[in-house]
């Protein structure tokens, strides 16, 4: 005893070595449990042993083989040949051939009907029970529940009662009907059509479901492949037995006949060219004596993949062989034409030459008639001579003519406005010759023209579609008329007639806000421009009237400012406040009003107002004997209102009393004045009232005007730099700069300067939200963006929330983004366009799940994706066709190369008959055979939803070598 091997509910199998004749042997061990005298346990080992007595009246090369059977008091064991070569379900699991399915599938019903003839039904044939010796030989094992003719065995099962594995098992076993052979032929056929399909017939999710599968249902179709097989897995599980084959030796005939009569199995087997194919069909377990379907007189017997098979052929006879008798003259040009000599390089004998010949003939017949591609055509007659002649200038040419010719149906079906026609003539052309520059110019303009088409036909579409959602007033949003005008544009920007309807749409959409804009109604046109503004923000003309807005705004507010100051500077006037107190005199606001609007009449009138009210005061100075005042007075009068010749003529005057020092200091002063004023405090403003003051004292040191206006210098400073710091805080940090390189230690200008800092950061940190904000904005201004502007407006948006912005503005953009997120995964027509956006999704999940809408999308998107998918699939569907491929006598398929030049992904096997699945279009494809020379070419349409059967094959073999294939 070696090892065990196996155990089930009945025995234990162990691996042992016969010592007497020094061969291992499998030992059966029945298990023994409780008392075994009693009648179960009797019944039990009779069954035991009845199973060795049933193999070992069963000699069969594929019957596992009984050399003992032992039972005493202690034990109860059978000793059967040892069979090394695993399980059938093993080899399933890797994949079988159709050889290896044909051989197993055969040689099993061998045994079943040599077992069936002895009267014993295996009644539990599956994949598991049935093993291999060595490689190649199948052998049928576990006979424990097989029933025989004799009372002894019947005894042993009990009336109705099921046995058996409920996916294999018959109708009458389900039912509990006495069988007999043809219920190993249903379990047979179960098995035949699970290595021919991949899969068993009946299947269910529990053994009740599968039992009724058995009972009720047909079995699917099998692979298209097979199809030569269908009628006989057919009969095998037909439900009524009587339908069933009258045995398993008419199946097999069955079988043999439909093998040898269908080219595409025959090259399925790849039967090897040296041993006959009668041969191997016996090496693969058929009776000799079984009809093959193979002729063994008169034509030869078509093994070819394709509806001519072998042709004999009569014209070449007749106008090449002369006075050779019918027969052998139709043979030597069948071979000559059908066989390599695997790959040998030679001289072409004269046959060949002959037959050479004959094919460019034919070549250029069917040129004549335009029988350019496809089966028995020009271009396939000059693949042969390339096959047989590889540089036979004449087959070139004639290539070369195949392409012009097609170049030229091209062009005329181009010119006659069939684009589809012309578009597949220039791309086959192309196959035939790719460097036929004319060819090439003809489809760029094909595919120029259609593409051209295709967009008037689109734009066309879009107009419609934006003309019946303006009626329906859905003039913005998703399907909107103008996002469909805009994706028109998009298409063709330099349209005049999208552009006209764009510039309509909007002008109409703006005409509420330009007249409320007419009317002075800013309130209600910022209202009116705010709702458009996601939809238009792009748009110059909306850009154009917001500007208007803006402008009207910004006036408005002058004109307020200035109707204040006027009022101001009026009271200040009356109550004869002219230059004094600082901060409340009429000098002051005239300053202001310069800054503001210089050019403005109210400015000039105040401007003549204090004017005249300071050379009155100067004149009342003068007569109580002030001429010093007096001229300060006036020099403000002039500075007032510099046309004043009354004032100038009243300081000439005075200047002439006084002297040329007084009119110095005096000027000097009004100077300094007037930039106080004007808050021209300190350099490096222009004549900086620092500087005037500065160049007053020198003149005159104890001025105490001057004294006092420079004592005062570092509060008005303060002072006007709180009144402008929410206007220009730029400005009125810089001031304070200026300032405190004079008075650096002032304590009021450093805390302005502190505080002008921080709110210059602050406008500065929001100057920089607000550019993204804008970023964003534009990003989303498109009715439909790209992926990468929602990618980008993401980013922006994950910037500005960790920037902790949660500004009205920023959640408003936030749920834009959502929406154009959302309108472009439900208008997604590809699965991978859908699944890119639905990523950003997730990638701004941080972001984007405060919004409320954020939540609803993701929740859609499962069905939303779904409904993507199938469309997809649906459209790649229609677009779709099936390419079979067929070489003789077989070969592999080297490449497939579409129309573009792109060639064709192909699964790791490409040994004919190859099937693929293809969009509709031309292709050319590359067959190639080990022992061939060449390489043969096919030029092949897939029309979608349709089988498109080509076929190749390589022409030249010995003779001898073809008959031994064929059987002869």
């Amino acid at each position: 005893m070696l090892r065990p091997l196996g155990s089930g509910g009945m025995s234990t199998v162990y691996l042992a070595r016969q010592i007497s004749l020094d061969r291992k042997v499998a030992i059966k061990v029945m298990k023994r449990v409780g008392d075994s005298s009693s009648p179960d346990a009797q019944q039990f080992e009779r069954r035991f042993l009845l199973e060795g007595r049933t193999m070992a009246m069963l000699p069969h090369r594929n019957i596992v083989a009984v050399y003992d059977i032992v039972t005493n008091d202690d034990i109860a064991y059978i000793v059967m040949e040892y069979i090394d070569g695993g399980t059938l379900s093993e080899r399933m699991l890797a994949g079988v051939s159709l050889g290896d399915a044909l051989a197993v599938v055969v040689q099993t019903a061998g045994a079943l009907e040599f077992a069936h003839s002895r009267g014993v039904v295996h009644r539990d044939l599956k994949a598991t029970n049935i093993m291999y010796r060595g490689r190649n030989v199948p052998v049928l094992t576990d006979f424990g529940i097989a029933r025989q003719r004799d009372s002894e065995s019947t005894a042993l099962t009990q009336a109705g009662m099921m046995v058996g594995t409920p996916q294999y098992m018959s109708p009458e076993q389900i039912n509990g009907i006495a069988v007999d052979g043809r219920a190993d032929q249903y379990a047979l056929g179960v098995l035949f059509y699970e290595l021919l399909a991949g899969t068993q017939p009946f299947t269910g999710d529990s053994a009740l479901a599968v039992l009724m599968a058995h009972l009720s249902k047909e079995p699917p179709p099998l692979p298209a492949e097979f199809v030569a097989f269908q009628d006989v897995v057919h009969r095998m599980l037909a439900k009524d037995r009587e339908q069933r084959y009258p045995n398993l030796d008419e199946c097999v005939a069955d079988i043999k006949l439909r093998l040898t009569q269908s080219n595409t199995l025959l090259t399925r087997l790849q039967l090897n060219s040296d041993q006959s194919a009668s041969d191997q069909l016996i090496d693969l377990g058929f009776n000799p004596n079984t009809p093959s379907g193979f002729n063994t007189g008169g034509s030869m017997p078509s093994l070819a993949p394709g509806p001519r098979g072998l042709r004999r052929l009569d014209a070449i006879r007749q106008s090449r062989w002369g006075m050779a008798a019918a027969a052998a003259g139709a043979a030597l040009v069948l071979v000559l034409g059908l066989w390599l000599a695997f790959g040998h390089k030679h001289e072409l004998t004269q046959d060949e030459r002959d037959l050479v010949s004959i094919w460019l003939e034919r070549a250029e017949q069917r040129i004549k008639s335009n029988q350019l591609l496809g089966g028995n055509s020009a271009y396939e007659y000059l693949q042969k001579v390339l096959q047989k002649d590889s540089k036979n200038g004449q087959a070139g040419k004639l290539l070369d003519e195949i392409a012009a010719n097609l170049g030229t149906s091209a062009q005329a079906a181009f010119t006659d406005g069939k684009f589809d026609q012309a578009l597949e003539l220039s791309s086959e052309a192309l196959l035939v010759r790719p460097e036929n520059a004319d060819v090439a110019a003809i489809k760029t303009k094909v595919v120029q023209a259609q593409k051209a088409a295709l967009q008037k036909q689109q734009i066309a579409d879009l107009l419609d579609k934006a003309e019946s959602a303006r009626i329906n007033g859905r003039i913005f949003g998703d399907k909107s008329a103008y996002a469909s005008l805009i994706e028109a544009r998009t298409l063709a920007p330099s349209d005049a007639d999208v552009a006209q309807r764009i510039d309509s749409l909007i002008k109409n959409e703006l005409a509420k806000a330009q007249k409320s804009l007419d009317a002075g109604e800013f309130s209600a046109t910022t209202n009116t421009l705010a709702n458009l503004e996601p939809y238009l923000e792009s748009e110059p003309a909306f850009a154009e009237l917001k500007s208007k807005l803006i402008s009207a705004l910004s006036k408005q507010q002058i004109d307020g400012e200035i109707a204040s100051l006027s009022v101001r500077a009026t009271a200040q006037l009356r109550t004869g406040k002219l230059t004094a107190p600082m901060g409340d005199n009429a000098s002051e606001s005239l300053g202001e009003l310069r800054k503001l609007a210089a050019q403005d009449p109210r400015t000039a009138d105040l401007g003549k107002a204090l004017g005249k009210a300071l050379l009155a005061e100067a004149k009342r100075q003068d007569a109580a004997n002030q001429p010093n005042l007096a001229i300060d007075s006036v020099e403000l009068a002039l500075q007032a209102d510099p046309q004043a010749a009354d004032a100038e003529q009243f300081k000439t005057q005075i200047q002439r009393r006084l002297g040329q020092r007084a009119t110095d200091i005096a000027r000097a002063l009004s100077i300094a004045q007037a930039a106080l004023n004007e808050q021209r405090f300190v350099a490096p403003a222009r004549d900086d009232a620092h500087t005037a003051l500065e160049s007053l004292l020198k003149l005159d040191p104890e001025n105490a005007s001057g004294k006092q206006l420079l004592a005062e210098l570092p509060k008005r400073i303060a002072a006007a730099t709180q009144t402008n710091s929410a206007k220009d805080p730029a400005g009125a940090s810089a001031l304070v700069e200026a300032a405190l390189k004079i008075y650096p230690q002032d304590p009021a200008l450093t805390q302005l300067q502190v505080g002008l800092s921080a709110q210059l950061a602050r406008e500065s940190a929001e100057k920089a939200l607000q550019t993204r904000r804008d970023r964003i904005a534009s990003l989303l201004s498109a009715p439909s963006a790209d992926l990468q502007q929602l990618k980008s407006a993401a980013q922006e948006l994950d910037t500005l929330f960790a920037a902790s912005d949660a500004s009205d503005e920023t959640r408003k953009l936030r749920a834009r983004l959502i929406t154009q997120i959302g309108n472009r995964i439900r208008n997604a027509d590809a699965t991978a366009d859908f699944d890119a956006t639905a990523a950003i999704l997730n990638d701004a999940k941080k972001t984007l799940s405060g919004d409320a809408s954020y939540a609803t999308l993701v929740a859609a998107l499962p069905d939303l994706r779904a409904k993507t998918t199938a469309a997809e699939q649906a459209r790649v569907e229609a677009e779709r066709g099936e390419l079979v491929l067929n070489a003789f006598p077989w070969g592999k398929v080297e490449s497939v190369v579409d129309a573009n030049q792109k060639a064709v992904s192909l699964p790791q096997d490409t040994v004919t008959p190859l099937t693929l699945a293809l969009p509709a279009g031309s292709y050319i494809i590359t067959f190639r055979h080990p022992q061939a020379a060449q390489a043969t070419k096919v030029i092949a349409k897939v029309e979608a939803k349709k089988r498109n059967i080509y076929n190749a094959s390589f022409p030249t073999i010995s003779a001898k070598g073809y008959f031994s294939r064929a059987g002869w």
